[in-house]
């Protein structure tokens, strides 16, 4: 049997070896061709191909990389990550969003099964040449977004307070843990159905082909974010591409040592020593506001964090082209 197992072992790892002494061969030919010969450019891509498939397949026991390498020695790197709620066909989705130096990619996290690790599946991406995006709020023909009332919300958040409550109280009388996995269980599940269901702010990505994909979000703030961030990339990138199919599959892969953002934003993935927080009522009055150089479209928003992401609770008018709104 032990031999049997190292057998198995060893006929596991000779794809794997095949790929290293190739990859080793490109690299002893591509520094012996001329820069100015043909085939110079198909090893190059030849290499940078098999360096990526052995740096995600050695994801588990390597350092955590910032980057990926693309083509001519470029380097790909992670600027910003989130999970975001994506309306497709009227219905909403969970995403998880990567900002990448030349373009963004929408992604979903595949079920978990069977104690694999963590997988991505691409759902598009965009070169970041090609992007372009609207506030829908601010342009004629807003989608039609399924909008929960707001009664059925707070029922919702009824519910989750309650859960958490019966779960501390579990804790106190030192109960079984599987009393309090079970009620854990359902306060993931009324979390996760109040994060898809709540944001309702529009975010429309738009690629030059026509297609376009849009977010909706809790958050003004991350909203203008994100906007400002593609805005400065877009700065630096200068020419459309697109990816192969084993080029995207090796991005999707990298997505998971990549990302920043590891969990979606529940109060159950937090530590149970932390804060509770505050309670109480907040009044806020805006009277002024100054120091702003250029006129603009300006108005202030009051967020607040409450079940573990930031939700959008009141807004000021709008004060179009000014720079000092009274």
């Amino acid at each position: 049997f032990f031999c049997f197992v190292l057998l198995s072992i060893a006929l596991l790892y000779k794809p794997v070896d095949r790929v290293t002494r190739s990859t080793l061969v490109l690299h002893d030919l591509l520094k012996h061709t001329p820069a100015s010969h043909p085939d110079y450019p198909l090893l190059q891509d030849a290499l940078r191909i098999s360096q990526n498939f052995l740096s995600s397949i050695n994801e588990d026991i390597t350092p955590r990389r910032q980057s990926m390498t693309v083509k001519k020695g470029e380097h790909r790197q992670l600027l910003k990550d989130s999970f975001m709620v994506e309306l497709v066909e009227g219905a909403r989705k969970l995403r998880h969003v990567f900002l990448f130096t030349d373009l963004c990619l929408c992604a979903k996290m595949k079920k978990q099964i069977g104690g694999r690790n963590q997988q991505y599946d691409c759902k598009w991406y965009i070169p970041l040449t090609d992007l372009s995006f609207q506030i829908l709020d601010e342009i004629e023909g807003i989608p039609n977004i399924p909008v929960v009332p707001e009664e059925e919300l707070e029922a919702m958040k009824m519910k989750i307070s309650q859960l958490k409550n019966d779960i501390q109280r579990e804790k106190r009388a030192n109960k079984g843990s599987k009393v309090i996995e079970r009620m854990k269980k359902k306060l993931s599940e009324q979390e996760s159905l109040l994060l898809l269901m709540s944001p309702n702010m529009a975010f429309r990505f738009q690629s030059r082909n026509g297609k376009s994909y849009t977010f909706l979000i809790s958050s003004d703030y991350e909203r203008a974010e994100w906007r400002e961030s593609i805005l400065e990339q877009q700065k630096k990138c200068f020419k459309s591409f697109s990816l192969t199919s084993l080029e995207l599959q090796m991005l999707t892969n990298s997505c998971v040592k990549l990302q920043t953002v590891h969990h979606i934003p529940l109060t159950i993935n937090k530590e149970d020593d932390e804060s509770p927080g505050l309670y109480g009522f907040l009044n806020v009055i805006v009277h002024s506001a100054s120091g702003f150089r250029q006129s603009s479209n300006l108005y202030c928003t009051l967020e607040v964090d409450s079940f573990g992401y930031f939700v959008n609770k009141a807004k000021t008018r709008v004060y179009r082209d000014t720079s000092d709104p009274n």
